[in-house]
Parts: structure tokens; C-alpha cells; sequence
């Protein structure tokens, strides 16, 4: 836009010469979509007892909560008789005046929202609250084994290890949100 600007301001004798005239805009990449077919679900499903974090990678794979969304998912956020999760909050692990700390806001395109649970990943739920050996802070879900927030590099660190140990091919934690809206798409 600026380059045009500059452009027609030169062509129109507004500007003697156009500093954008021999800026080369950089290419934009676009990442290609890629998800999981129903066997993969079910490979991370049986799995999940394979990673801290396994847990965490179900629900992504089965309500396409976003990472920073599940980063922010909170006990209270999680209701297990109406099989119901309330997505509330996102949560990153940012730099704010020179030091980093966790930042809680609301989800992106601020879309609070309610999502569905599958019944197996409620199960996955009830067993991970069950055997945790600290409530993570602020109620936290999904947290470090002492209790504290996780940052988004290193529960995208631990999904890439788990697609590993467990035989899947590679994809990003992204397209985990894919993988649940196309076999819910082909549900119908």
C-alpha cells in the first residue's frame, strides 16, 4: 500500500523520488492445512498416558481448542456431567518489560465459547485430575509437573516427541484444530 502511495506521490510530482520505488515485498508463505484421519485420533487417544502432556493433546485432537487456549484451561472450565468445556481464556508466555511471564486475555477473535467433549476424553480427563500430584496454579489443567503454566513452545516441544514415540507422522499442534473440524465435518 505505502509502495503505491509513493508511487503515484512521485508520478503526481508530490515527491521528487519514491524512497519505496525499489523495496522487494517478501513472499508470503502459507502454510499448507493437514490433519489426522479417525485411526490417528484413536492412536492418541490409546496413548496418552505416553506424555505429560498426553492428555492435553487429546482434547486438541477432539474440540479444537487452540494451544494457548488449552494453556489457559482452567478445572472449572471443564464440566463433566454436561460433557462440556467452557473456552474462557488464552494464555502465552510473552516478554513484557524485558522479562517474560505468562499473559491471560481472551480467545482469539474473542470467541468464548462453549465446545463438546467426546465421553473418551472426558475419561482422559477424569484419570489425568484423578492422578495429579498438584492442582496446577490458578486451577490450571494443563501444567508443568510442579503446578506452574506451560509455555506454548514447550508443549508444541513435547507434541512433536509424542508424534515420535508413538509412530505418527509429523504435523503441526495447529493442525490438531483441523483434525477435529474435518472428522466432524465427515460426521455430518
Amino acid at each position: 500500500v505505502l509502495k503505491s502511495c509513493m508511487i503515484h506521490a512521485e508520478r503526481d510530482d508530490l515527491v521528487i523520488k519514491s524512497p519505496a520505488k525499489h523495496i522487494v515485498l517478501p513472499s508470503i508463505v502459507i502454510n499448507e492445512m493437514d490433519f489426522y484421519s479417525v485411526a490417528d485420533v484413536k492412536t492418541i487417544l490409546a496413548n496418552t498416558d505416553k506424555s505429560h502432556f498426553g492428555p492435553a493433546f487429546a482434547v486438541a485432537a477432539t474440540t479444537g481448542l487452540r494451544q494457548g487456549e488449552i494453556a489457559a484451561l482452567t478445572w472449572k472450565d471443564v464440566d463433566f456431567g454436561e460433557a462440556k468445556i467452557y473456552v474462557k481464556q488464552q494464555c502465552a508466555y510473552v516478554k513484557v518489560d524485558g522479562s517474560y511471564q505468562f499473559v491471560y486475555s481472551a480467545p482469539k477473535y474473542n470467541s468464548v465459547r462453549t465446545v463438546g467433549v467426546p465421553a473418551q476424553t472426558l475419561e482422559i480427563l477424569r484419570r489425568y485430575k484423578s492422578e495429579a500430584k498438584v492442582i496446577g496454579q490458578k486451577g490450571l489443567v494443563f501444567t508443568y509437573e510442579k503446578g506452574t503454566p506451560i509455555a506454548g513452545e514447550d508443549l508444541y516441544r513435547a507434541w512433536k516427541q509424542f508424534e515420535k514415540d508413538i509412530g505418527l507422522r509429523g504435523i503441526r499442534f495447529h493442525d490438531l484444530r483441523h483434525t477435529c473440524a474435518s472428522l466432524l465435518l465427515g460426521n455430518g
